[in-house]
């Protein structure tokens, strides 16, 4: 630790470039407020914006102190001497700031890289906890970026990442309930048991919102809740970590009888694919068998296949029933 040995104090260091929750709730008790400081080279700074959520989800203010490339801190110490580091508060800049240039270095500002922009900071505003924080940095970038502060909010709120279907204009429910089912998850996480969850994630055919929802209840068993900021830590691609932030601040409705249909539907849906099962399995075992008319096992294959259809058939009557209903 060269900045000790130059005596600055209050310096610890992560794992490589490694910071975990657990390091950041133990600064936390410690001190009101830190400074990173990472290696001056691309692997730094991806293990900075990294931290980012997990600071602004654990309300500790965070600052930025950026090195000359191709430094790390020890090199610059020895080299430089500690001046930097001296009263570092007061010469780091805010991460958020920090976070904005960075990205308006790489993409620019026109009208595509604004865009680019835009999608790339919807992981970070999606991680704050704080709203007022969230609204002032809404206005700073609003203002960085040169578009109205109103547009950006409805752009981060309700814009869907290219991948996600359009809307259904019958119902406002999205064309893939498994996106659907997803959505209200991010809202509700703990309305569905999740011994159920895990039933269900086994059903989904989408492998990516399969792996989704196998986070989703990770978090909620290892933190008896769902923390959306280390959900999108844990997710490595940058299109499926925007489709949670997509899903999690899209505006709608997440409780009451729209969403009880939701589920409902669903619960009928995964029924439906099991009872077609059986009855696939049925009408097999009765293709193979050439028993004599009023044979025993014959009967029983007949009746299960009546019974099976008795329950397709009220499922889809009540199905229908509560459509009409809506």
């Amino acid at each position: 630790m060269a900045l000790r040995v130059h005596g600055i104090a209050n310096v610890v260091a992560t794992l490589g470039t490694a910071l975990t929750r657990e390091q950041v709730r133990l600064l936390k008790n410690q001190v009101a407020k830190v400074v990173l400081v990472f290696d001056g080279d691309a692997a730094g700074a991806r293990a900075m914006r990294r931290a980012f959520p997990l600071f602004a989800s654990e309300g500790l203010a965070v600052r930025v102190l950026p090195l000359p490339p191709g430094m790390d801190p020890d090199t610059y110490a020895f080299k430089q001497g500690v001046e930097l580091f001296q009263s570092p508060w007061e010469k780091a800049q805010p991460w958020f700031a920090f976070l904005v240039e960075e990205l308006v270095a790489a993409h620019g500002l026109d009208v595509e890289g604004r865009v680019r922009v835009l999608e790339e900071l919807r992981p970070y505003f999606q991680a704050m906890s704080d709203p007022v924080e969230q609204g002032l940095w809404l206005k700073f970038t609003a203002e960085r970026l040169g578009v109205e502060e109103v547009t950006l909010r409805q752009s981060l709120s309700s814009q869907a990442p290219v991948s996600a279907r359009r809307l259904d204009p019958r119902g406002n429910l999205l064309n893939n309930p498994e996106e659907r089912l997803l959505k209200w998850i991010l809202h509700q996480p703990l309305t569905v048991p999740l011994e159920e969850l895990e039933e269900w994630a086994q059903e989904f055919e989408d492998q990516e919102l399969k792996s989704l929802m196998h986070l989703i209840i990770r978090s909620c068993r290892e933190n008896g809740a769902l923390d959306h900021s280390l959900l999108i830590q844990w997710v490595e691609e940058e299109h499926l970590r925007q489709q949670i932030c997509a899903l999690t601040l899209g505006e709608g409705e997440f409780s009451g009888p729209s969403m009880d249909l939701l589920a409902e539907e669903w619960r009928r849906a995964r029924h439906v694919r099991r009872l077609k099962k059986a009855l696939a399995g049925i009408k097999e075992k009765l293709a193979k068998t050439t028993a004599p008319s009023g044979g025993e096992d014959h009967v029983v294959l007949l009746a299960q296949w009546q019974e099976i259809d008795r329950q397709l058939e009220d499922l889809k009557e009540r199905s229908t029933a509560k459509g009409g209903d809506g």
